[in-house]
């Protein structure tokens, strides 16, 4: 089931052309268990993510800051990549949907990534794979800019 929900999520729409500069308003379906029903032939994007209230955000305009973010807070370690940094690929601070935001603005933690085999999602995961996943409330995220030098 859960490969199904993933297919449906990989599904480019008639919507997604011209993604993310002119493409159409995001589907608020496709990230529902079910799907999008009009699959490939939806008017929306696929590539967008939806928003209560009707703002949406390109999901590869936030893989783009996030990038970047990392790129300069490795820079700042004086380390070229994450993986320099002896960070395991299952592990990697991008590699999932929900990361995108964080500290401020990315989805709960995922409980599975610090598991022995990884979070089995992957880059679908629609948690964050840096926040801690601890049992009980969910805490705040640290202040990063107070520990900024």
């Amino acid at each position: 089931d859960d490969e199904s929900a993933t297919h449906a999520q990989q599904v480019v729409s008639v919507g997604t052309r011209g993604h993310p500069d002119s493409c159409a308003a995001p589907c608020k379906y496709l990230r529902r268990k079910s799907g999008c029903r009009e699959g490939a032939g939806c008017p929306l994007c696929h590539a967008c993510q939806w928003r209560r209230g009707g703002s949406s955000i390109s999901t590869q305009s936030l893989w783009d800051q996030a990038e970047a973010t990392q790129a300069r807070e490795l820079g700042k370690l004086g380390a070229a990549t994450a993986a320099e940094l002896g960070v395991p690929p299952h592990m990697s601070p991008f590699t999932s949907h929900g990361t995108v935001g964080h500290p401020y603005h990315c989805r709960p933690a995922c409980k599975y990534l610090r598991r022995k085999g990884g979070c089995r999602i992957g880059a679908q995961c629609m948690n964050c794979h840096i926040c801690e996943w601890r049992r009980g409330p969910p805490v705040a995220p640290p202040d990063v800019l107070s520990r900024m030098p």
